[in-house]
């Protein structure tokens, strides 16, 4: 995209329009005289009669007063600027102090824009009643700016989306469109002056004698009069719209542009993709939407159309990555009905999101034993069929060797430690020094994930190192996961090749116990994600997403090795609490084999405060056997993290320091 030839275009395009616009206000005058002239006496015959009258000079200067008294009046109204409109949208004023983590939140990104447009920072409002995703910046000065932001957009966006709405305003500050909008809105309240006064004339027009019941010729005349110019007053407002529709929409385009510039992300786009699969969507429910529509980031009126403020969505999606918009609509099209759309399937739905990444060109795909890492079994009566390899010891090829292993600890009734005790116990010195390297702390990821299988003996063809796994064996089995966190960080950068294979091997280890647990695909998730190929979600609405809400509660409580009675109690109490009787009626049985990747990647576009909820029903699952073990609080987590609810941390004074 070329960022600098789009805003030269937009800002010489903006120029004309605004010509146009006053065009707007000569045409309304000039109809005024034509209607005028039918009844007055020309000078001249023909249409230049009609122009040219004995009342031209009263029409034309009465017009011209109303215009300029309607344009004094609207902007005397608004003459403080952003906060005469924040007033009268009835927003909230947040100031620094505030201690709701949403504003605190939200001033970050602004400070954030603000070094990097080298724009002051606005005053910040929230519109609370407001559940839709919008905003918008207004304001003459920098000392009358302000930005207002709806509840639903500090709700539903996470903070990149955040960043790209608030950077997008931000650009429409640089580029003067804040004063552009005031004075159009000062403008069209000088048309609309003609309108109102029409309308009511036509009002008193119909009017009736209480008395008589009739209406006499003075109030019909004034009827008629009334009509008439409220249908002129109509026809400017509409010619004064269409030029204003017709600024702002080329502006709309800059300002996205923009907005990556300042951010150097897709947060603009993701935004966009999350108000595209909102039902609510950008649409404002306020009484003056209609009038500050035109401010918005997005579309604040029910109808999108020619007559729309901004381009439409897709549009806007498509003009910074046309990929993404199909990508969106294939997600859309499965997820509203998986079972009757035959032509997509879930493995195309996983491709289609592992291919969303817009920092890089090209498709990323995973290797074969790396996606049969992610299919989960489901229980079955309440219990998991799983085979170990202790199991089919006797299955193995001749000749191959076990190496003697003794049976891990199980964590799954150790209580939690406290996050600093558990990364300042010491380490085995075996550990401490594969954390020096990054090939010592890739083996350490494989050891570690190959002690959690609770294997009694382990394959010699895992490939596993003895002293790595005794020294793990020597340690609180809960710093494991603390551990593993600390290895990640020593892994550091790999080329591709290297990638999938340190991915393929983690996958084969993970597979040992032949079941895949949740904790073990979120680990992996997390493999990826330090390096780099972890996709980035696709927007999705809450209520597609009542299926995988559903397996994943079934995977959470299937750590809980409950009774079959309990279990299914447990499940429909947290579904329950989830879903909307309607969504938890339609639900169906779930799979007996699913990919647990597919349902993260999906659940991790739901909106942000539906993750959060969901996170908090996560940990109602955890604790439905009375008890919340450290395995299960590191899976509780693991999986904030995964859904973008939680940031995990590695303490400054681990890993290779530590070792010293």
């Amino acid at each position: 995209m070329d960022f600098f030839a789009r805003q030269n275009r937009s800002l010489r395009q903006s120029w004309m329009l605004g010509c146009l616009f006053m065009l707007a206000v000569v045409l309304t005058v000039l109809t005024f005289d034509l209607i005028a002239g039918l009844f007055a006496k020309g000078y001249h015959s023909g249409w230049l009669g009609l122009l040219l009258h004995n009342a031209t000079g009263w029409v034309v200067s009465s017009t011209l007063v109303f215009i300029g008294v309607g344009t004094l009046l609207e902007r005397y109204r608004l003459s403080e600027g952003g906060r005469a409109i924040a007033r009268r949208l009835g927003a909230r004023r947040v100031n620094e102090l505030s201690l709701i983590p949403e504003d605190q939140q939200v001033f970050a990104v602004l400070e954030e824009m603000s070094l990097a447009s080298g724009v002051p920072r606005p005053a910040l409002y929230i519109l609370d009643e407001e559940n839709s995703i919008n905003g918008f910046v207004a304001g003459y000065q920098p000392y009358d700016m302000v930005m207002v932001l709806t509840w639903g957009a500090i709700q539903n966006l996470d903070r990149d989306e955040l960043q790209g709405v608030i950077a997008h305003e931000y650009s429409h500050i640089l580029h003067g469109d804040t004063r552009l909008n005031l004075r159009l809105l000062s403008m069209l309240g000088g048309l609309l002056l003609i309108s109102q006064l029409g309308s009511g004339l036509f009002r008193l027009g119909k009017l009736r004698d209480p008395d008589r019941d009739i209406r006499n010729g003075f109030t019909v005349i004034l009827g008629i009069v009334g009509g008439l110019i409220w249908l002129v007053g109509a026809v400017g407002v509409i010619l004064g719209r269409l030029v204003k529709l017709a600024i702002l929409r080329q502006r709309e385009y800059l300002a996205d542009a923009a907005s990556i510039q300042f951010t150097r992300s897709y947060g603009v786009l993701k935004a966009l993709l999350r108000i595209r699969s909102q039902v609510e969507g950008s649409r404002l429910h306020g009484a003056y939407a209609e009038s500050i529509s035109h401010f918005c980031f997005a579309n604040a009126l029910w109808h999108e159309g020619w007559l729309s403020t901004h381009p439409p969505l897709d549009r806007r999606i498509a003009q910074i990555n046309p990929a993404a918009l199909v990508r969106a609509q294939v997600l859309e099209r499965y997820l509203s009905n998986p079972q009757q759309d035959k032509r997509v399937k879930a493995e195309d739905v996983l491709k289609t999101s592992e291919s969303l990444n817009l920092s890089v060109i090209g498709e990323d795909s995973l290797p074969p034993e790396v996606l049969k890492s992610y299919e989960w079994t489901a229980p079955v009566n309440g219990r998991v069929q799983a085979q170990t390899a202790t199991d089919t010891a006797g299955d193995l090829p001749p000749g191959e060797s076990l190496l003697p292993f003794q049976t891990v600890p199980k964590s799954a009734s150790l209580a939690p430690l406290a996050e600093d005790a558990r990364y300042a116990m010491a380490r085995p010195n075996v550990v401490k020094r594969a954390l020096l390297t990054s090939t010592g702390s890739r083996e350490l990821l494989s050891a570690i994930l190959a002690v959690r299988q609770r294997l009694e003996r382990l394959p010699e063809q895992a490939s596993i190192s003895v002293s790595l796994m005794e020294g793990l064996l020597g340690m609180d089995p809960r710093l494991h996961l603390a551990v593993f966190e600390e290895a990640l960080q020593g892994v550091g950068a790999l080329p591709s090749s290297a990638v999938n294979h340190l991915l393929t091997r983690l996958a084969r280890v993970c597979l040992l116990d032949q079941h895949i647990s949740l904790v073990e695909v979120v680990l992996l998730e997390r493999v990826r994600a330090h390096l780099g190929i972890l996709p980035p979600s696709i927007p999705v609405a809450f209520d597609h997403c009542a299926p995988a809400i559903a397996i994943l509660v079934e995977a959470l409580l299937d750590t809980q090795h409950l009774p079959a009675e309990l279990r299914e109690a447990a499940r429909v109490r947290i579904l329950r609490t989830l879903l909307s009787p309607v969504l938890f009626k339609a639900l169906e049985p779930v799979p007996p084999q699913v990919n647990l990747g597919i349902i993260l990647q999906q659940l991790a576009g739901m909106p942000r405060h539906c993750r959060r909820k969901l996170i908090e029903a996560a940990e109602t699952s955890l604790w439905a056997n009375g008890f919340m073990s450290q395995e299960e609080q590191d899976i509780h987590d693991l999986l904030a993290w995964r859904l973008g609810v939680k940031d995990l941390h590695v303490p400054v004074s681990l890993g290779v320091e530590q070792s010293g």
